[in-house]
């Protein structure tokens, strides 16, 4: 029997409790609803911890997000993990990760893949970035942000530091602009196109998505499949903000 490959898509701060397939009666989710149909799913999952650094661990690397001690926030050099694993076994592997500072290089979580793009990579990642201005600052952070990792639990700080900082800035041209992350389709675009060239053989894939983190910006379908009269581009004009109510996941 051939090996099978496998496609791991992530959501941050995807609640359970506001998903059609386990019993939210709003029109929140109609695509996983109509997969649920077809899969087994398992209903009473639980993260191995929260935020999103004590959840990776056990995804990525089967294991307790402190068995290594509060030193290692991520994975660790050289740990075995689901890419690596995969990868020695004569997978392709690649990972497209919308713009979660905690699933970066940084945190060791490109280990095992062939491609690992983590989106923080662009200065066009944030509107505020986007002038000559912007683009030096920028470039200084980046010089900022290569210290900060060299010095150990520092770059941690810096991570968290840049993380609110790009909360904060919130350019109000239209709604596209204010969104923080690459959205779901701007990353699955990616995977497909990596697909078209090594899905000829076995494969493991992995696509994280930040779309329901806050602050969230819904794109006018989404808006109108919940039943909301306002289009996108009236929220955006009138400056009213939809938010998801948690916080980093």
């Amino acid at each position: 029997m051939a090996p099978r490959s496998l496609v791991l898509v992530t959501v941050d701060c995807l609640r359970a409790d506001h998903v059609g397939f386990l019993g939210y009666t709003k029109a929140t989710t109609p695509f996983l609803d109509s997969l649920a149909a077809l899969s087994t799913v398992f209903s009473n999952a639980f993260v191995a911890g929260a935020p999103t650094y004590f959840s990776f661990p056990a995804i990525m690397a089967s294991r307790y997000p402190l068995a290594l001690g509060r030193d290692i926030i991520g994975l660790a050099p050289s740990e075995p993990t689901l890419a690596s694993v995969l990868r020695d076994a004569g997978y392709a592997t690649a990972a497209f990760v919308a713009g979660n500072p905690y699933l970066t290089r940084s945190f060791g979580y490109h280990a095992g893949f062939d491609v690992f793009r983590d989106f923080l990579d662009q200065e066009t990642t944030f509107a505020a970035d986007s002038s000559q201005n912007g683009g030096l600052r920028t470039r200084w952070n980046h010089k900022l942000a290569d210290v900060s990792h060299q010095l150990g639990p520092l770059g941690h700080v810096y991570d968290e530091l840049y993380f609110r900082y790009c909360q904060s800035k919130a350019p109000a041209s239209s709604l596209d602009a204010l969104r923080r992350f690459p959205a779901a389709n701007v990353i699955v675009d990616h995977a497909a196109a990596w697909l078209a060239e090594n899905g000829s053989r076995p494969f493991f894939l992995w696509l994280h998505l930040m779309d329901p983190h806050s602050p969230y910006y819904p794109p006018a379908l989404a808006l109108e499949l919940m039943g909301n009269s306002c289009s996108a581009s009236a929220t955006g004009a009138s400056g009213r903000v939809v938010r998801h109510g948690d916080s980093m996941g």
